[in-house]
């Protein structure tokens, strides 16, 4: 695992957000800038501190992977926080919760949001659809928010016009 945050960190270091002078230190298990400058650390969503690296919970082992994102793209994301780069790492547990959850569209049926549970798409009868829409990216979080972040579909019937 450290081999892989100093890797993480030395890649921030020598980043263009950072100086040339700046030099990183790892004593008694504490990273230091010798500027004062640190990145801001992400574990599975939630941000930790550079002591949290440190703990014996933090198996190596279960780590999927380490991102390093840096600059204008840290900023976008993570604000002020994130001025001094940030360092994602995902464990394999939450790679497992992400790729297993099924992520579904929001139905939108004649102009009616569908609850998913109440919904079988493969009930509709092709003959029956008058059109069907797919909205999605910030288009369909403006209109629907929370609701609409994984896309929505919307369904016309030839009743329902």
């Amino acid at each position: 695992m450290k081999k892989l945050v100093v890797f993480a960190v030395f890649v921030l270091a020598t980043s263009s957000s950072f100086a040339q002078s700046n030099e990183i230190k790892q004593n008694n298990e504490q990273w230091q800038f010798n500027n004062g400058m640190q990145p801001l650390f992400i574990l599975d969503d939630k941000i930790i501190t550079k002591d949290d690296l440190n703990s014996p919970n933090l198996d190596p082992t279960k780590i999927a992977s380490i991102q390093v994102i840096r600059d204008k793209d840290a900023i976008e994301k993570y604000g002020e926080q994130g001025k001094n780069g940030v360092v994602i790492i995902t464990s394999k547990e939450r790679e497992n919760q992400i790729l297993n959850t099924p992520i579904e569209p929001l139905y939108v049926l004649d102009g009616k949001v569908i609850i998913q549970a109440d919904f079988k798409i493969n009930g509709l009868e092709p003959n029956d659809i008058e059109s069907i829409q797919v909205l999605k990216g910030k288009n369909a979080t403006d209109q629907y928010g929370e609701k609409g972040k994984n896309g929505v579909i919307f369904i016309t019937t030839k009743k329902g016009l």
